[in-house]
């Protein structure tokens, strides 16, 4: 994929996130491809977002009718969406608070309530999670049962090895229970008992659930996307995630990248948190860290996630070093797993889920 597409995607983003800031939509595109523009959003996960350009009546007369149609559309859906998932959300909370469980919203969940975007439409979300003391995920997986909800299967999952609990569905709705914010390795990171402790309360509809502190709900965006999900290993970008950052600004303590940034290196995870932070600068071209805190390592790592935007050759083949890794930590990590490993080998779906897994890259 040409540099121009991806560089035209975050001059798009920019403007969505800053309207009137000065920039020609139609130079942006002029030369581009409505296709691979379409795509490369989609990718990002910001397609709704840029619908508020199609919104816009200065730029929505900029944008080939096709790309603001598209965008347009996206919008429309996702914000209908979006109110299915937070009435969802009002009926999980309800029969929570009913066993006595006040949870904390996590990821989509609590951007549906806590202010981040001025409209809900804004972000696209697959499900709704959830986090839930540890001592009461018997008692909430058994009354989710009795309400209906089913189990989503998903291959080799086991609660003791994993964060949550096997996905549970209803209407089309699939919702996780977590126990804790994120892997063990990341607990450091994410300390469980001083996530709650730091929570704070939320009334949604009458019902209470809890939120993170802001600091803590940027540190989890920025766990969950580069590290969990091997985004800096990969080299890889999820614009929406950087949007989300921009957002999130707001309501942050002004020192909150030094903040996090030194519960980064605790951990021994600063390269993949200043990775992140000087991407998001040199995509949408505002200033987090200070120049003390650069660091030539993470300036290269971040370079590289840049520059491999341009092909999405490197992309897969990063995708697949990473897989590497990752298996390979995962079977040292979890004995459990590397002890089952040898009967698996004889199993059809071990390689069923491994050809599944292979293709998504």
């Amino acid at each position: 994929m040409a540099t121009k597409h991806f560089d035209q995607l975050c001059a798009l983003t920019r403007l969505a996130l800053k309207p009137g800031i000065g920039e020609n939509v139609r130079e942006l595109i002029t030369a581009a491809d409505v296709e691979p523009l379409v795509m490369l959003a989609s990718r990002h996960r910001i397609s709704p977002f840029l619908g508020r350009l199609a919104q816009d009546p200065e730029a929505s007369a900029n944008l080939p009718d096709e790309l603001a149609g598209f965008f347009r559309l996206m919008r429309e859906n996702n914000a209908a969406r979006n109110v299915d998932l937070r009435r969802h959300l009002v009926t999980i909370i309800g029969l929570l608070n009913r066993i006595g469980v006040e949870p904390i919203l996590l990821k989509g969940a609590a951007r549906l309530v806590d202010g981040t975007y001025d409209d809900p439409a804004d972000r696209f979300m697959l499900d709704l999670d959830l986090m839930v003391p540890t001592d009461t995920i018997d008692r909430v997986m058994h009354e989710f049962q009795v309400q209906g909800y089913t189990f989503v299967p998903r291959a080799g999952h086991r609660p003791d090895e994993h964060h949550h609990q096997l996905p549970l569905a209803i209407d089309g709705t699939a919702i996780e229970i977590h126990r804790s914010a994120g892997p063990v390795e990341y607990s450091t990171l994410l300390p469980n008992e001083q996530l709650w402790a730091r929570s704070l309360p939320v009334c949604i509809d009458g019902l209470n659930a809890r939120l993170l502190d802001p600091v803590d709900s940027l540190v989890h965006m920025i766990v969950h996307g580069q590290l969990q999900h091997g985004r800096f290993l990969a080299g890889r970008i999820e614009l929406r995630e950087v949007v989300e950052l921009a957002r999130r600004l707001h309501h942050l303590p002004a020192n909150a990248t030094q903040v996090i940034l030194r519960r980064a290196e605790h951990a021994g995870y600063a390269a993949a948190f200043k990775c992140f932070f000087l991407t998001a600068e040199s995509t949408l071209h505002f200033n987090l860290l200070p120049y003390e805190d650069h660091s030539i390592t993470a300036s290269l790592l971040s370079s590289r996630a840049l520059w491999q935007q341009n092909s999405q050759s490197w992309l897969r083949l990063s995708a697949i070093l990473y897989y590497i890794i990752w298996i390979s930590q995962v079977y040292r990590k979890f004995p459990s797993k590397r002890h089952r490993f040898p009967r698996r080998l004889l199993e059809q779906e071990f390689y069923s889920n491994r050809l599944k897994e292979l293709r998504r890259l």
